[in-house]
């Protein structure tokens, strides 16, 4: 969860990709969310205030949710 009362999550399960999601608080549900340029196999590890941290193949990788999902 971010400062701003954002939350997401990553759902892991064996020999699939993980699953990326946001909290939709006005639908009251989780909707899936990619990243720009992101890979595929990136799981989320926490938040740094706004900033999303993902560990991917190559290491960290770090988004800002706002700019990244209006951007898509």
């Amino acid at each position: 969860m971010t400062p701003s009362g954002e939350a997401f999550l990553t759902h892991y399960l064996p020999y699939n990709p993980p699953l990326n999601y946001a909290l939709d608080r006005t639908a009251n549900r989780w909707n899936e969310v990619a990243f720009p340029g992101s890979d595929p196999m990136m799981t989320l590890e926490g938040s740094e205030n706004e900033t999303l941290v993902f560990e991917d193949t190559k290491g960290l990788a770090f988004f800002d949710p706002l700019q990244s999902l209006a951007n898509r």
